[in-house]
């Protein structure tokens, strides 16, 4: 409504990167070899899955655990009113018994 979607958090909300935003390769060349189409080869890296653990991190014969404060989302929300805080989830701090 009059524009101001994104200001107030309205507006479409994405699930995460876009398709095809991994396969981005930036490639300088000079106003001469554009001008005369020239040809070239490049090499783009791309992420493969870990053949020990799948691509969990867990080591083998163990299972991944999941984080007890944001259940793996990597992110806390708090919310005051209709005020939402989110902030990056950190290590989860132990308190030993003494």
């Amino acid at each position: 409504m009059f524009g101001f979607g994104d200001i107030f958090g309205g507006g479409r909300r994405r699930g995460g990167p876009q398709r095809g935003s991994d396969l981005r390769y930036d490639l300088e060349i000079s106003f001469e070899e554009s001008a005369r189409g020239v040809d070239t080869t490049i090499q783009i890296p791309r992420l493969e899955t870990c053949g020990t653990c799948n691509g969990s991190g867990a080591a083998p014969g163990t299972r991944p655990a999941r984080c007890p404060q944001c259940q793996g989302r990597g992110q806390l929300r708090y919310q005051q009113g209709f005020f939402v805080v989110s902030r990056t989830c950190g290590p989860v701090r132990r308190v030993r018994d003494t």
